[in-house]
């Protein structure tokens, strides 16, 4: 979402107006500029080469950007060989009089902008490739623009076979494994007579990492795999747990020995099952959002990657 504020400063510099950033060609640098939050953000593009010299560059550019952090409310930054993110927390305005301070700095390094593709330093012709890299835009050579592209999709592609690569029934029998594991704690713990709905959480911890462990198969199926074995483990951890601390507080472990089906009942009628798997769903739920967070960081890890 873009708003009005960088809509305005986009229509009066001329900058094009793309779904969650504007951009384009300002005093001779390809600049993007989006919003997070409260924070305005300006990635400039530029080419440096990977030697000596164009290091020294960088590192007097770092300098200067350090300089300027309290007076103009710099909240990040970071420096590449291809361009400079600046995050400030203030108006589009103050942005953009940075963006002229940047501009100055890399005019008098010497350091190209437009003028060359900023990935192979070749100089590029009026009508250059505008590359979007998910919010940023390059200026880059019709040569490195299908290079990108062609790399890009073998990436994907080697993403693709590494997360089909795992097999199912291995993780299935390594998340049972963790399942009987997370049982055995979670009646332990009701045994000692310690309250165990907490317990939910050590479940769904030791069925992941069984699944894990066994290399089954990464993606969605993972996320679906570990529920379905969670959501069963907290239901019958939930009764077990039940009938042991009803079996330890009154006393009754001669009893069940003698006539283990007629304890159950009993058990059974005297306790209270759903805040236990309410509890423990609860807490399953959250390990599970720990433990499997690593799905969303490979989706974040795909680059969006288009040709203005």
């Amino acid at each position: 979402m873009i708003s009005k504020a960088l809509l305005a400063l986009a229509t009066d510099i001329g900058f094009n107006i793309a779904d969650d950033c504007v951009f384009g060609e300002y005093q001779g640098y390809m600049i993007s500029l989006y919003e997070k939050g409260n924070r305005k953000i300006a990635f400039i593009n530029y080419y440096l080469m990977d030697n000596e010299g164009d290091a020294l560059k960088k590192f007097r550019l770092s300098e200067s950007v350090k300089a300027d952090i309290l007076s103009f409310g710099i909240k990040e930054f970071e420096i590449e060989d291809n361009g400079v993110t600046i995050e400030i927390v203030d108006t589009v305005t103050k942005l953009l009089e940075y963006i002229n301070a940047m501009i100055e700095k890399l005019t008098s390094e010497e350091i190209a902008g437009v003028k060359v593709c900023s990935e192979c330093g070749k100089p590029l012709e009026d009508k250059y490739k505008k590359v979007s890299i998910n919010l940023n835009r390059y200026a880059l050579c019709d040569s490195c623009t299908l290079d990108l592209i062609q790399n890009s999709k073998k990436e994907n592609n080697e993403k693709h076979k590494e997360i089909i690569s795992g097999k199912i029934g291995l993780g299935i029998l390594g998340g049972i494994i963790g399942l009987l594991l997370g049982i055995f704690v979670w009646n332990l713990i009701a045994y000692l007579g310690i309250v165990s709905m907490w317990a939910g959480f050590l479940l769904a911890m030791f069925i992941y990492f069984g699944y894990v462990l066994f290399k089954g198969r990464k993606g969605k199926l993972r996320l679906i795999i570990t529920s379905i074995l969670s959501i069963f483990g907290v239901i019958i951890c939930s009764f077990t747990s039940q009938i042991i601390m009803y079996l330890v507080t009154n006393n009754q472990i001669a009893y069940f020995m003698n006539a283990p089906s007629s304890f159950i009942e009993i058990a059974i009628e005297n306790s209270d099952f759903t805040m236990p798997i309410i509890i423990g769903l609860l807490c399953a739920a959250f390990s599970i959002l720990i433990f499997a967070s690593d799905i969303l960081k490979e989706k974040a890890k795909t680059d969006i990657i288009k040709i203005d």
